[in-house]
């Protein structure tokens, strides 16, 4: 499975409101104290996406 991982969340609250569901959240690797939320890679979340950075 692919996956995005999101770093704001206030999108990935955005997200999840849009019915797209955290696979699972984790300690960034590269970011101290920030949490990384995780979603399953699909063509209508990177649409999604694509919406919020116009």
């Amino acid at each position: 499975m692919n996956t995005k991982t999101i770093l704001n969340d206030r999108v990935a609250k955005y997200l999840e409101e849009k019915g797209f569901k955290i696979i699972r959240t984790e300690p960034s690797h590269k970011y101290e104290g920030v949490t990384v939320f995780i979603f399953e890679s699909t063509p209508k979340l990177r649409a999604e996406i694509k919406k919020l950075r116009n």
